[in-house]
């Protein structure tokens, strides 16, 4: 229910995008995201995009 990113890794994604669907604190440089309630995950995902594995990438693998 949790993700856990370095300072390295938040700093390439839309803050407000992600705040708008997720929960983000920061301890020591280490961000805790975890998606609000009523938001759907991939509401989450969208946020995270530019740090997670091309999509196209994903779907390709499900078609194998």
């Amino acid at each position: 229910p949790r993700l856990w990113l370095c300072g390295n890794m938040i700093d390439q994604i839309d803050r407000a995008a992600l705040e708008r669907v997720a929960e983000v604190s920061e301890s020591n440089g280490v961000y805790k995201i975890a998606l609000r309630l009523g938001c759907a995950l991939d509401e989450l995902e969208l946020a995270l995009m530019f740090i997670l594995p091309v999509e196209s990438a994903r779907i390709s693998v499900v078609r194998s």
